[in-house]
């Protein structure tokens, strides 16, 4: 009778560890955003769903932006990177939170890559287009410390997979010759994102110490078990 009651008991335990560390680990949010990039506003993004909100906004950004990143080999492929707040002194409006954990600020960034599919005829200058993208990224939120604005610990981590629209607006042109609004010099003035997907939040140290301790207690009542053999 104890062995069962002892053995019910584990059970239990090693089941409630496992739900909870399970889905605090596992659990995936439904994310849709925006981002732009040029526009004399830098590198902005904006990103909700249940529980999480990311938002990074800076000024005095470039004039204009280029396919620099780009290879025209077949299809075009591109690493568009819109990168989260460069630095504590950097004016703006930066921050986010996960669950109810605030942050003042992030770091990381948004790559967007063109999709198959994308217009592959060039438009002409003054003109816009759009098409498809993939995004993919790693945003994680800290606080700032006090008085210098050094980079707290971090408090949160999501990464984000999802597709979506890139408008590229305005086509300036290129600075080296041959030039076509496919080249990879081309200069538009700015591009617009909009985009659905996923958030994934990785393992936070409380939710590890959570599965330890779990793990460590099974492993306790095992040993007594075994030293005090059953009746």
């Amino acid at each position: 009778m104890k062995a069962y009651l002892w053995f019910s008991r584990t059970a239990v335990l090693f089941l409630s560890v496992s739900f909870i560390a399970t889905t605090a680990l596992a659990s995936q949010i439904t994310i849709t955003g925006t981002a732009d990039k040029g526009y004399s506003q830098d590198e902005n993004f904006s990103i909700s769903g249940p529980g999480l909100t990311l938002i990074s906004y800076a000024v005095d950004g470039p004039s204009e932006v280029s396919l620099s990143s780009c290879s025209s080999i077949g299809i075009i492929v591109c690493g568009l990177v819109i990168r989260a707040s460069q630095g504590p002194q950097e004016p703006g409006n930066f921050g986010g939170s996960l669950n109810g954990i605030g942050a003042d600020f992030l770091i990381g960034s948004l790559i967007f890559s063109l999709a198959p599919g994308f217009p592959m005829t060039p438009i002409p200058i003054g003109s816009s287009a759009s098409g498809p993208v993939s995004v993919t990224g790693d945003i994680i939120g800290v606080n700032l410390i006090p008085p210098f604005n050094t980079l707290g610990p971090p408090l949160f981590e999501v990464l984000i997979n999802g597709t979506g629209t890139l408008t590229e607006n305005d086509f300036l042109g290129c600075a080296l010759a041959p030039c076509t609004s496919l080249s990879p010099n081309s200069a538009f003035l700015g591009f617009n994102f909009t985009f659905t997907g996923t958030a994934t939040p990785t393992p936070e140290p409380a939710n590890l110490i959570l599965l330890g301790t779990g793990m460590l207690g099974l492993g306790v009542i095992g040993l007594k078990r075994r030293a005090k053999p059953l009746k």
